[in-house]
């Protein structure tokens, strides 16, 4: 701003902020600047007038329509560490507001400017010359801590920059540790040693941190975005997100509450609502390399590698040390079936920053992601020497360790990153399976058993029970725990393929094809076709070993995906030849000739299938009326459907029993008519109880 007024022609003066000065410049009808971009509020207020009887200072604020009345008591304590600069501008042709300024001693601060300048040198990431100008506003003015919070700051930005070394490290926490012990009661030394502790990991410490600071100003924003920070770094997804709100609520202008949503919910996949805070963040910051990265996330998840890789270079223009992006920029290469050059982009990163941790964790998992267990497990062993990074580190080397079926050394380190993060996922999920796979299937169920207790709404903990249970031959408790999580939750696909792979391993192959036939019946029963649960099927069929069902669904699912076209009803037609014998396919013929608008011949061939089966099936009873109803042809014929088949077959308890909670599902339960046939399906029922007991009726 300085820069902004002097380009236009004024007289600037950066001088120190006292009530005593403040009121002076008011005197002569001088206004003083108090707040700059680099404060809390992120916006300008001017100083305007005063009150001495009633001791107030009147601030003109753009955030309130009026003048705002601030007690002298607390002009030290909201001005904090950021108000002990002010910006006095008048006109260069005003020359009695000028010789007022000579005649006040209004000069420039050396030490005021120097922060500046520190202050411009940050956001150009040039971390030396910042800390050059820090120091030298520490040894100007000891006392303003803007000054130290800069020098913090920089060294902070070198030592990511330099991948975190031991020596880097040892040096900054030496510096957090002097500023809390020389100004314990103040925010930000918490603040900084809570940033330390969350880069490596120690999340309860950080957490500690930054609620302490919150304490101090439950007003500032940032203190609820790192809490954000700590709960994302858990696993905590919602509750991260959630945090990162509130911190907006806080201020709405907080770049990186807008960029650490835009992250959080790429981490979920949730692109729709991704996109608002990539853009957002962009707009506000367009220099800031992650606000790159995140448009990068936002292609990849599109499936435009392409676009993403280029997102991603923008990034690594701007920061070369950006872990996340250069493993991100790896990624993308390894999509584009570049893997040779992704390693070489992976090689490049571990080059430049050797001793970051937090790097070779995201590029080990990527490689363990790709089954290249020993490219990762030498990527993030390394790692494993230093005390940075502690969870991720152990969980991620332990995971590898399994894998290369060293269980002895693998178990004892995800129980460490566990013991640090309770609610890490991956660590848990990685330490049950590969006690599974070595055999070890008591400690593997207490582990799953413990899981589930915690989070008693995830299905896999349960499921992951389910197998130690079956690993330990207790197959009908398994089976039962699999089918009754399914029933709880209900049909998503990759829970049905666990329940049906599990039903399989347990010797029960019907089981297992029942899982996800029935939930597929279902939705065709409430004219719904679940594309994803029947590719799905298709996929555990051949995963199974049936390579002739697995065909047939697939073809199935293809048919699907054509209805309205007459290649579905050719590709059915075809099936029905095939396997004459299976009635689905003769009714996905009637799904593909309703589909193409053909809703008359489609109850003909209805009709036909009924008679062929004796009009004894109460599914095809309840899809004829359907599909009379869902075509208003229902009235007459189609509409007696029910009425038919008991003539044909009186008193059939199935066809009862599917037309009463046919009619509850129309909601017609508490008509005359559907009471009528509950009492006839009663009687019906104790009739053939009794007969079946040998007793009297």
């Amino acid at each position: 701003m300085r820069e902004l007024f002097l380009a236009q022609g004024f007289v600037v003066r950066r001088c120190e902020a006292t009530l005593a000065g403040i009121r002076a410049l008011v005197d002569r009808g001088i206004p003083v600047v108090l707040e700059e971009a680099y404060s809390t509020t992120s916006h300008v207020t001017l100083a305007i007038g005063y009150d001495d009887d009633l001791e107030l200072l009147l601030v003109q604020d753009p955030m309130q329509l009026g003048p705002r009345e601030t007690p002298y008591e607390e002009l030290d304590r909201l001005r904090g560490v950021f108000g002990h600069g002010a910006l006095v501008v008048v006109p260069a042709d005003d020359a009695a507001r000028r010789a007022a300024l000579d005649e006040l001693g209004v000069v420039d601060s050396p030490s005021v400017l120097a922060t500046e300048d520190g202050l411009r040198h940050l956001r150009a990431r040039e971390w030396d010359a910042a800390r050059a100008c820090f120091e030298r506003a520490l040894e100007l003015a000891p006392e303003r801590e803007l000054g130290a919070i800069g020098r913090l700051e920089a060294a902070l930005g070198r030592l990511a920059a330099d991948g975190s070394p031991a020596d880097g490290l040892a040096a900054v926490t030496a510096l957090v540790e002097a500023a809390r012990t020389r100004v314990s009661g103040a925010e930000w030394p918490r603040q900084f040693s809570g940033r330390l502790a969350l880069r490596a990991g120690r999340l309860a410490e950080a957490r500690d941190d930054f609620r302490a600071a919150h304490e101090r100003d439950p007003g500032d924003a940032d203190n609820v975005w790192y809490l954000g920070q700590c709960a994302a770094a858990a696993g905590e997804h919602e509750r991260a997100v959630e945090l990162f709100h509130a911190a907006l609520l806080r201020d709405p202008g907080h770049v990186e509450a807008h960029e650490s949503l835009a992250a959080a919910y790429l981490d979920q996949k949730r692109r729709d609502r991704a996109r608002h805070f990539v853009e957002l963040a962009l707009a506000l910051d367009p220099d800031d390399a992650r606000n790159h990265e995140n448009q990068g996330l936002y292609h990849e998840l599109a499936g435009r590698s392409g676009e993403a890789l280029a997102c991603f270079d923008r990034a690594l223009a701007r920061d070369p040390g950006n872990a996340r992006a250069a493993v991100a920029r790896g990624r993308c290469l390894v999509s584009l079936g570049r893997r040779g050059d992704a390693d070489a982009a992976f090689a490049r990163a571990l080059e430049l920053a050797p001793g970051n941790d937090r790097l070779r964790v995201q590029i080990g998992a990527v490689l363990f992601e790709l089954d290249d267990v020993k490219g990762a497990w030498a990527v993030v062993s390394p790692a494993l020497e230093r005390a940075t990074q502690v969870a991720p580190v152990c969980a991620l080397a332990g995971a590898c360790l399994f894998r290369l079926e060293r269980p002895d050394e693998a178990e004892p380190l995800l129980r460490q990153a566990l013991a640090e993060v309770p609610d890490y996922a991956f660590a848990a999920h990685e330490l049950g399976r590969g006690l599974l796979a070595a055999g070890r299937f008591d400690r593997a169920l207490a582990l799953f058993e413990e899981r589930r207790l915690r989070e008693p709404d995830a299905p896999r903990h349960a499921l992951d029970a389910c197998d130690a249970l079956l690993a330990l031959g207790r197959k009908e408790e398994a089976c039962r725990t699999a089918t009754g999580v399914l029933e709880r939750l209900g049909a998503f696909p990759e829970l049905v393929r666990r329940v049906a792979k599990l039903l399989h391993d347990a010797g029960r192959f019907a089981d297992g094809r029942h899982a996800f036939e029935e939930p597929i019946e279902r939705a065709l029963d409430q004219g719904k076709i679940d594309r994803p649960l029947v590719r799905a099927y298709g996929a555990f069929l051949a995963a199974v070993g049936d390579e002739r069902a697995a065909y047939v669904w697939t073809r199935i699912e293809t048919g699907y995906g054509l209805l309205g076209r007459p290649e579905a009803l050719a590709l059915f037609e075809e099936l029905r030849a095939s396997e004459p014998g299976d009635l689905r396919h003769e009714e996905n013929c009637i799904l593909a000739l309703e589909a193409m608008g053909q809703p008359e011949q489609a109850l003909e061939r209805s009709l036909r299938l009924l008679e062929a089966t004796g009009w004894k099936s109460p599914r095809l009873l309840r899809r004829h009326y359907q599909l009379g109803w869902r075509n208003g042809l229902h009235k007459g014929g189609t509409g007696k459907v029910w009425e038919q088949a008991l003539e044909r077959n009186p008193d059939d308890l199935a066809i009862i029993e599917g037309l009463v909670q046919h009619q509850a599902d129309m909601g017609f339960g508490d008509s005359h008519y559907a009471v009528w046939w509950k009492k006839k399906l009663e009687e019906l029922r104790r009739t053939k109880a009794g007969v079946e007991g040998g007793g009297a009726v």
